[in-house]
């Protein structure tokens, strides 16, 4: 359903979605498909994928809270993973959408999996690039040693003072770090680099950033006895796109995901990393493109 007359240019500007605002850029006509972010970027990471899919569809892509330039909040309670999902379906409602497509990658996945089960009517089909279940992703947090070994930088990201690290080095170190590789392949320009670097500058950017690991609870000790209760089913149909060649997750990660997300199709990618769209940005815009169709 189509809820009001979307913008042929991009346009970017902030949109209150319900406590907060959050800083959100749309393109394009038609059925809405919602873009939801990862770690540590901002919008513009779905930019080429939605100039890609803008003629057919209503691209919307938000900063997430405290990322970009969306509002911060400093209570690290204000980053559970039911409120990030609840931005989402506030930002549905006052947009005027019944229902929508989601895209998402990284951190924005695991928003995307709650979200498929947490607001369901909300959703029509969902595409997740290199994101666990959350749910999968602590089973093998507790059970393979490979996973654990992946993730030791997100224990320490979850760390109380993790922030003061990235202050103390320069951002263009940092989004080198992050982002190097994909500079010097092609993926990412300078001006790529440039906009991201301004939005790290910001005043308690990485603070609130890191309070999404903070507030997310994982177990990284290995407690091969704890109970794990299921989570609630994600019935929405779904296309999870993985790069095999992805350093953060181990194949552990999956097990079990058929259990949970019971309308779900994976779809390898050989030689894709974590950011799979981006290194065969081709591929996967066909991809999702047939799929939401």
């Amino acid at each position: 359903m189509k809820a009001q007359t979307a913008p042929s240019v991009l346009v970017e500007k902030p949109v209150v979605c319900g406590s907060i605002t959050l800083n959100v850029a749309t393109l394009g006509e038609g059925p809405p498909v919602i873009f939801l972010h990862g770690f540590p970027e901002h919008w513009r990471a779905f930019g080429p994928m939605m100039k890609a899919l803008s003629g057919h569809y209503h691209c919307i892509a938000p900063d997430q809270r405290g990322f970009g330039q969306s509002q911060r909040p400093q209570d690290q309670q204000d980053y559970k993973i039911d409120t990030l999902a609840d931005d989402i379906a506030n930002l549905i409602a006052t947009l005027g959408y019944q229902q929508v497509d989601i895209v998402a990658h990284d951190w924005g996945g695991l928003v995307a999996w709650h979200f498929g089960s947490r607001h369901r009517d909300l959703v029509r089909r969902m595409v997740i690039f290199n994101a666990p279940h959350p749910h999968c992703l602590q089973l093998a947090l507790d059970t393979d040693p490979a996973q654990r070994a992946a993730s030791s930088y997100a224990a320490q990201f979850a760390q109380a003072n993790s922030h003061m690290v990235f202050e103390t080095k320069t951002a263009s170190e940092t989004w080198d770090a992050f982002f190097g590789k994909d500079l010097a392949e092609g993926f990412l320009s300078q001006e790529d680099k440039a906009t991201q670097i301004a939005q790290w500058e910001q005043d308690g950017a990485w603070k609130s950033m890191l309070k999404w690991y903070r507030a997310a609870g994982f177990d990284y000790s290995g407690n091969l006895g704890a109970r794990r209760d299921p989570p609630d089913p994600v019935t929405v149909p779904t296309l999870l796109i993985w790069g095999k060649e992805d350093a953060l997750f181990a194949p552990s990660a999956l097990f079990g995901l058929g259990e949970i997300a019971l309308n779900c199709e994976i779809r390898e990618i050989e030689g894709g990393g974590h950011c799979v769209f981006r290194e065969h940005p081709t591929l996967c815009n066909r991809l999702v493109a047939e799929f939401l169709s």
